[in-house]
């Protein structure tokens, strides 16, 4: 009986899965059927082909994503996807690497405000106020309350707020946020680069969010071409991705001289390829293109600050 390793592939079988092969990969689980042996210049070639292999898929992936709009989109949809990088690993893996930049980039803080030390005066509206510690009264018989940046703990501006009359005191939701605050420019250092590594955490969530509202968005002004919703998804995907490679090449951009003026022909660049793509993937005149183009951008927008803002409370909230 021959050996199972030198019998014809289709009456061999798979050693991953068990399954009959009938060519070399197996038809069911994609491993190669040829038995390699396990030496130094196997795992070397191995090695340097999966990584010829991975760069030639990425800059087949990169370089329609940049120049061609709508192209990969079209491509994914028509099922040609093998030479591509799929949707969602591009989109996780630029996400990864531009919010990783910012955080990189943004490593310098900033310089913390001055504030007073208990015993010393400020002026307020053109009073003086001695500000001592909290058990002490201010000079709030006048009716006027120091700037947060004078307060050295939460308590005692809560001692302030008690002693001002009705119509000088802060309200709940604002004393809880002031209070916040002073906390926090009392507290350490680097709360500022705390809060903004929260901010920016969470703002990587965000782009999943603002996915939806983009899908959301085309689906719905573009609902009488019967076109389902995840094929809008797609579109979306390949556009964020689009938009967070110009944002990585941005980031890099800051630290060379006159690089803002670059930075601003590719966030132009950018607008005309979401709309070019717009036109590409469904297939509408100019004008009403762009006309959808303009009020997308403007909802896309509105969405954006509020979740910016939100995020930024909640950074603030949490911290």
């Amino acid at each position: 009986m021959a050996d199972e390793a030198h019998t014809p592939p289709h009456t061999r079988y798979c050693l991953n899965c068990g399954t009959k092969l009938r060519g070399r990969y197996c038809y069911k689980c994609g491993q190669d059927g040829e038995v390699h042996e396990d030496s130094a210049w196997h795992l070397i070639k191995h090695f340097f082909e999966d990584l010829t292999h991975y760069d030639r898929k990425l800059w087949q992936t990169i370089r329609p994503l940049l120049t061609m709009p709508g192209f990969l989109t079209q491509e994914y949809l028509s099922g040609k996807r093998i030479n591509y990088i799929s949707p969602v690993r591009m989109f996780i893996f630029l996400n990864f690497i531009f919010f990783f930049l910012v955080l990189w980039a943004s490593g310098t803080g900033e310089t913390r405000p001055h504030k007073a030390e208990p015993g010393s005066n400020t002026k307020h509206n053109g009073v003086v106020i001695q500000l001592t510690d909290a058990k002490q009264n201010t000079e709030d018989t006048l009716g006027v309350a120091p700037s947060l940046f004078d307060y050295t703990s939460a308590v005692q501006y809560d001692s302030v707020q008690n002693q001002l009359p009705n119509g000088k005191k802060d309200s709940r939701i604002l004393r809880k946020f002031n209070e916040k605050y002073i906390a926090l420019l009392n507290g350490p250092d680097d709360w500022t680069e705390k809060i903004g590594e929260i901010f920016l955490h969470n703002a990587a969530k965000l782009t999943f969010l603002f996915l939806f509202v983009c899908s959301f968005l085309l689906w719905l002004f573009y609902h009488n071409s019967n076109i389902p919703f995840l094929h809008h998804a797609f579109f979306s995907i390949h556009l964020v991705c689009t938009f967070l490679l110009l944002s990585i090449f941005m980031v890099l951009l800051s630290f060379v001289p006159y690089g803002g003026y670059v930075s601003l022909a590719l966030f132009l660049y950018g607008s005309y390829y979401f709309y070019r793509a717009m036109r590409v993937i469904y297939k509408q005149a100019a004008f009403k293109t762009f006309a959808k183009f303009t009020l997308i951008n403007l909802f896309l927008g509105i969405a954006m600050i509020v979740g910016l803002v939100a995020n930024l409370l909640i950074a603030f909230i949490i911290m």
